[in-house]
């Protein structure tokens, strides 16, 4: 490890924001050829079990008001649309790499970049505004009293369940099972001509299929934990009570989630990833055009979660070949605001400017820091406030913080100026210079360099190569300016509906496809103003 007060090999070369950079896996990756080559993680995914059929997961017909009205009630059911059948576990890893938990953002050569709440509010479809769970990771007594009394199990298969699962685990086997036995139980409970105790079977049947649905449906999404075996007790606390479905924050806890996973991968040990993932890939097609080919779903309907809006392809195991077209990230590559023409079908929510600790339970506290990515909210990135500042509190205290976000959300004067219309990447002067001095944007060492040779800091020859950007525009980048305003202007109802405005625009788009070939150009400024900065 280097000394501290030197910094590392390619970033950070302080501390002030990485303090524990030593033991994260980007820092072996810098220098070990053999790890690059050699590095596998999995990110865990459940889509196929997502598939709508009675051989994954059956489900009663639209009539069963009983079931599909405390479902709607959740806000959950648009995630039955929103599973990735397949993903690339290679994106998976090489994303991962780039986590930091300090400040629960990627690092990028651009910046810092984050799924965010509105990101999951727009790819999931789902409420971010509402409760927090704060409770603790259950003991065994009180998972076997929830699995016996919320859905019906039997004290010996309680038991042995939470015995089996060293805790208030439920395998989703027997989880599926246990649903399918209550849902083929309810529809045989049906018709005018029930006894009085069929009648007081059906009160505790219903109950407990649709709790045991919800669970089944939130351990295959938002909260898919490394071991995919398993879901954990704790989120029936959430569900108990189906009067209470609608008063929860289910994207800001799957968030919460999520981020906390991420974090844990930041071992070089660490072999899969948890959360979920079709949310994060979802965020990579939203956000990136060349790092994965965005195939777009045929039968996508514009009212459904826009993470359905693609196809990830198959294959892209690789985890090198992302790494590397991460490194060459250049502005032009990023779609800062992805959603900006489907706000007539999700606005904007005001709880994503919240700025402080998200949880999804005692043990998974996290930050939520907007002020990080600016540019995805549509404002000039600055050097924000460190992340330290964010005072840790109580799991009580975070919870009320969050569902009382209007007094935490970042100020007017804190989130600065808005972007110019034709320049959505745009950071302060001093921003970039700061973010390569405190972080490690770049995972691979770019090539050695001769002992004789006195290198230049990698911070300062990426600031040469992306001060471009402030001179006139490269023909290359109006053309992929041009290429998403086409992408977007073949999403609006009104011109998907006509014909001829829609081939017209669907022809322009096919020329601008040619372009994704062609390398984007790596020009050095030689302004005074550069030459000083080297």
């Amino acid at each position: 490890m280097e000394d501290e007060d030197e910094g590392f090999p390619g970033g950070p070369y302080e501390l002030s924001l990485l303090p524990n950079f030593g033991k994260h896996v980007a820092y072996k990756l810098w220098s070990d050829k053999v790890l690059q080559v050699e590095r596998k993680m999995t990110g865990v995914s459940h889509g196929k079990k997502l598939k709508l059929s009675a051989l994954s997961l059956p489900l009663p017909v639209d009539d069963n008001r009983w079931f599909w009205d405390p479902v709607d009630t959740s806000g959950l059911r648009p995630l039955l649309l929103t599973g990735y059948e397949s993903i690339s576990h290679g994106l998976v890893c090489a994303l991962a790499e780039r986590w930091h938990e300090e400040t629960s953002s990627f690092h990028l050569p651009v910046g810092e970049m984050t799924v965010t709440l509105d990101d999951v509010a727009c790819l999931l479809d789902i409420p971010i505004v509402g409760r927090l769970i704060e409770e603790d990771d259950l003991d065994h007594c009180v998972g076997v009293e929830l699995l016996e009394n919320q859905l019906l199990f039997t004290v010996e298969d309680a038991m042995e369940q939470v015995s089996y699962n060293s805790g208030a685990y439920v395998t989703y086997t027997a989880l599926k099972e246990r649903y399918e036995q209550l849902l083929n139980r309810c529809n045989q409970l049906v018709g005018e001509d029930l006894s009085e105790e069929e009648e007081e079977e059906q009160r505790r049947v219903r109950p407990a299929c649709v709790k045991a649905f919800l669970l089944l449906l939130l351990g295959y999404t938002l909260f898919a934990g490394k071991n995919s075996k398993t879901i954990n007790l704790l989120w029936l606390l959430a569900i108990q009570n189906l009067d209470e479905l609608g008063e929860w924050s289910w994207g800001g806890m799957g968030l919460a989630f999520l981020y906390e996973q991420l974090s844990l991968t930041s071992s070089s040990h660490v072999g899969s990833c948890g959360g979920y993932m079709s949310l994060l890939v979802g965020w990579v097609l939203a956000h990136f055009r060349h790092i994965v080919p965005r195939r777009k779903y045929e039968d996508y309907e514009r009212e459904n979660p826009y993470v359905g809006r693609w196809r990830p392809p198959r294959g892209y195991s690789d985890a090198g070949h992302f790494r590397g077209l991460m490194d060459s990230m250049e502005h032009c590559h990023v779609i800062w605001r992805p959603y900006e023409h489907r706000r007539d079908v999700t606005p904007f929510q005001d709880v994503c400017w919240y700025s402080g600790w998200i949880m999804a339970g005692k043990q998974k506290m996290v930050r939520h820091l907007p002020e990080r990515v600016l540019r995805q909210y549509g404002y000039v990135q600055t050097v924000p406030r460190p992340p330290t500042t964010i005072v840790p509190l109580a799991p009580a205290e975070v919870a009320t913080a969050f569902f009382e976000f209007v007094v935490h959300v970042l100020s007017q004067q804190d989130r600065g100026d808005p972007v110019p219309e034709d320049e959505w990447w745009k950071h302060s002067d001093g921003y970039i210079k700061w973010f390569y001095r405190v972080s490690h944007p770049l995972i691979v060492n770019p090539a050695p360099v001769p002992e004789y040779i006195a290198p230049r800091p990698v911070y300062q020859e990426v600031i040469v190569e992306q001060e471009w950007v402030k001179h006139p525009p490269d023909p290359l980048q109006v053309i992929n300016n041009m290429r998403v305003r086409v992408e977007h202007a073949m999403e609006i109802p009104e011109v998907a509906s006509n014909p001829l405005f829609f081939n017209i625009l669907e022809g322009l788009l096919s020329d601008y496809i040619v372009f994704d070939k062609e390398p984007v150009p790596r020009r050095r400024s030689r302004s005074p103003r550069v030459q000083e900065q080297e």
